[in-house]
């Protein structure tokens, strides 16, 4: 599926076609992939995502289900207790994947869903009589947000929806009604939005943080950076084709069954969550899953090194310092030893304001080269370090995400004190 069709891609958007094709694929194998675009007004970031509405892949559900349950996983309480030949007697349809949108005036119980107080006079189960909002009829789908930024600042309630929906997967949704019990529903509904930073109320990770951790892969938009870009996208005429291509998405799923993921790459990944501290586990997991995606979308079978590091920048971009996400991205091609080292020992610039150093400071301050090291972290040669990290504790967390993980990462040494590169929140 070419979701370009309509649009002119260029430079600056051309890694959010990717990102959005990488969703899709990945509902497609049952899991949501949360995009976040920003960039400055006029770049195009909410049009390209509106662009792909109409071609979006068909999904199939149970006939008439509005929370668009699938016939071999059903999730609503109507369905959820059905066998296999109750389902077949209802029958199943194919509809387009659903793409629907929450404004900033959205009310809770139009967005979360609400209770039929007629329906519940008949009905033995309350849960039967639920209303499905946005987000519920939505699943297997996407969900477009605008100005997520300016969401989170003036709807701290629709905030802490978005929290529990995209804080596991699948996601979580609850409907709660005064004096009748809690509807709790797994929901998996991939969460695409936008927002320019420059305006307020500000960067959706200094608004709520929470909130931006929750988003597997960030990307930057940027206007066009070529005449003949420009000269296209002012002549263009947009059209929406409504014409889709299943047989290219059966391609993709096919393909996911055979993708090889190297264990020297999962060690590096590993490798790379201990030695810089990484604070969050989510993180980590979407990285080896954009890795994995995007491979497929690549339409090759190992997982390689490039895809590696491209889901990365994808994954890490706003969860890390720009100079961090560099310096890891140079970890990653091997290339750390031709750039200046982040050590443990950081001048103090407030107390010594006209930059001035004593012997010991400048002595305290040179660059460290762990080079060496860092082959042997990669490549299994022997070496004797200092244990810095609290491995047990880590691996404890991990074994709840991968078991191939926790197995390459209990393989690694811990990194040397004075070879640690220090948070940047640390650094003042």
């Amino acid at each position: 599926m070419d979701f370009s069709s309509n649009m002119i891609v260029h430079t600056g958007n051309e890694e959010l076609f990717t990102a959005m094709e990488m969703a899709v694929i990945s509902l497609q194998l049952g899991q949501a992939l949360n995009i976040h675009a920003y960039g400055l007004r006029g770049t195009g970031k909410t049009s390209v995502f509106r662009s792909i509405k109409t071609r979006l892949p068909y999904i199939k559900r149970i006939k008439g289900c509005e929370f668009n349950c699938d016939p071999l996983n059903p999730i609503c309480p109507k369905h959820r207790n059905l066998n296999p030949e109750q389902i077949k007697s209802i029958g199943t349809e194919t509809i387009p994947m659903p793409m629907l949108e929450i404004s900033h005036s959205a009310k809770m119980g139009t967005v979360v869903g609400s209770i039929d107080l007629k329906l519940l006079t008949a009905a033995k189960d309350p849960s039967i009589a639920l209303l499905p909002g946005t987000i519920a009829k939505a699943n297997r789908g996407v969900i477009f947000i605008d100005e997520i930024n300016r969401l989170a600042d003036t709807s701290p309630e629709l905030t802490d929806v978005l929290l529990d929906v995209m804080g596991t997967k699948p996601g979580t949704l609850q409907i709660e009604e005064e004096g009748l019990p809690k509807v709790v529903l797994p929901i998996s509904v991939s969460i695409w939005a936008a927002s320019n930073p420059d305006e307020d109320p500000g960067p959706l990770k200094s608004i709520r943080k929470q909130l931006s951790d929750r988003f597997d892969l960030n990307i930057q938009v940027e206007k066009p950076s070529s005449v003949e870009d420009l000269m296209s996208i002012i002549t263009s005429k947009q059209h929406c084709s409504a014409s889709q291509e299943p047989k290219k998405y059966s391609a993709f799923l096919e393909n996911y069954s055979s993708i090889i993921f190297d264990s020297t790459l999962l060690k590096k990944m590993a490798s790379i969550f201990l030695r810089y501290e990484l604070e969050s586990l989510r993180s980590l997991k979407s990285w080896y899953w954009a890795s994995k995606i995007l491979c497929v979308y690549r339409t090759v079978q190992r997982v390689e090194n490039k895809d590696l590091i491209d889901s990365f920048c994808m994954c890490f971009r706003h969860r890390l310092e720009p100079d961090l996400v560099e310096k890891i991205v140079f970890d990653l091609q091997g290339k750390l030893s031709s750039v200046p080292e982040i050590t443990d020992n950081i001048v103090d610039y407030k107390s010594n304001p006209d930059n001035s150093k004593d012997e010991s400071t400048e002595k305290n301050n040179s660059p460290k080269k762990f080079s060496s090291w860092l082959g042997n972290l990669f490549y299994g040669q022997s070496t004797n370090v200092a244990t810095t990290i609290k491995n047990k504790e880590i691996e404890a967390e991990l074994s709840v995400y991968d078991q191939a993980l926790l197995d390459e990462a209990r393989q690694l040494n811990s990194v040397p004190a004075g070879q640690r590169v220090r948070k940047s929140s640390e650094r003042d």
